[in-house]
């Protein structure tokens, strides 16, 4: 599962366009998944206390969209839902 998880959030590209059967709610959930995405990058590379878990996980921690929304296509709702949750508990744990 981690291997998915890597070549998914590092393949964007190649997902997207393989991802052709993608439904219009699919986008548009990965579209606000990669938004929040990048906004909690955002939030998160403003603290310091923040850069361990910048340092540590660098796919679910990078200001790149398309990163995001393509590996939210590939990995679907329930894991990037999963992902999403796991950088607002770390926020809350560092954004301070």
């Amino acid at each position: 599962m981690i291997r998915l998880l890597v070549f998914a959030l590092s393949c964007p590209a190649l997902l997207t366009a393989c991802n052709t059967n993608a439904s219009v709610e699919d986008k548009q959930f990965c579209a606000t998944f990669a938004r929040n995405a990048v906004d909690q990058y955002n939030k998160a590379a403003k603290f310091p206390a923040c850069k361990k878990y910048i340092d540590q996980n660098r796919l679910r921690w990078q200001p790149v969209y398309e990163n995001h929304y393509g590996g939210c296509l590939s990995l679907g709702a329930t894991l990037s839902q999963n992902e999403q949750s796991i950088r607002e508990g770390q926020l809350l744990d560092c954004a301070r």
